[in-house]
């Protein structure tokens, strides 16, 4: 009689094997599945009806198990197993995005274009264009080369950025010009004072002359112009005086027939006065 089996110890739980080694576990069943099948032949027929070929477990049949049977259901759950683990261990699918979002979206992407379009874009930049070819006009080309640079920076339409350019090359040459006779102006402006308070008219205009003739005429030659003659106009007063105090009526018409040419208007009372002495003069010497 045999002595009575041990009571069974709890076996802890294994760990979950991973899918690469349950795939393993898996193969190498099937493997040993097969190598037993293949060693059985036709002498192991007696073998396989001894006493110890016919034990069989209760509630199965009498059939004999089938080699490596529990290996291979060992393989399949560990797989299965090992699937579920990696499916529990997936990242939740994202829900799908909804229609409202695909709107929203649209509409944010319509609004975007219609901001940075080429025509809103041409219109944003056209007032700042607009100015900056105005300062060429007052010479004012390092300003409007500043403001160049910046729409550049700012990308304005090219079209804008030549029509800027072409106003700054037009216009610079002439600035340039206008710069040098400023300089050459401010330059001649001792010469001439200091000949007018010297009572040097003709020295005054002579200076004044080549400056025009270089130069061009314009309102500030014009003004000084005017101040010169209204000197001259002074001095044959002067001279015209001189004459009728020497009693020369001759000399003293003269005079006073060149400052009348002069037409200046600070000089009228003065001149008119003398012409009236001038003629109580010659009413006088005709008396006599």
């Amino acid at each position: 009689m045999l002595p009575p089996a041990p009571p069974r110890a709890e076996a802890a739980p294994a760990p979950q094997p991973s899918a690469e080694e349950a795939a393993a576990a898996y193969r190498a069943a099937v493997n040993a599945n097969k190598a037993a099948a293949a060693g059985q032949g036709p002498g192991d027929a007696g073998a396989a009806g001894s006493p110890a070929a016919g034990l069989s477990k209760p509630g199965n049949s009498g059939k004999p198990a089938a080699p490596g049977g529990s290996g291979i259901a060992g393989a399949a759950g560990a797989v299965r197993a090992a699937a579920g683990s990696a499916q529990a261990a997936r990242p939740p699918l994202r829900k799908p995005v909804s229609k409202s979002t695909w709107l929203l979206i649209a509409l944010l992407v319509l609004a975007i274009w219609l901001v940075v379009k080429p025509e809103n874009r041409a219109k944003q930049f056209e007032t700042r264009v607009s100015d900056a070819i105005a300062l060429t006009a007052d010479c004012r080309i390092s300003n409007a080369r500043s403001e160049l640079s910046a729409l550049r920076n700012a990308k304005a339409m090219p079209e804008q950025l030549q029509r800027l350019q072409d106003a700054i090359e037009s216009a610079a040459p002439d600035c340039e010009k206008a710069r040098q006779r400023a300089k050459a102006w401010n330059d001649l402006q001792p010469g001439i004072n200091s000949a007018m308070k010297a009572n040097k008219p003709e020295l005054a205009a002579s200076r004044l002359a080549g400056f025009t003739k270089k130069w061009g005429e314009d309102k500030e030659t014009d003004a000084v112009f005017a101040r010169i003659d209204t000197l001259r106009a002074e001095q044959l007063l002067d001279e015209a005086n001189a004459c009728l105090k020497q009693g020369n009526h001759n000399c003293a018409e003269a005079k006073l027939r060149q400052a009348e040419k002069m037409n200046r208007p600070e000089v009228a009372a003065r001149l008119n006065a003398l012409k009236d002495e001038l003629s109580r003069f010659l009413e006088s010497t005709l008396l006599q």
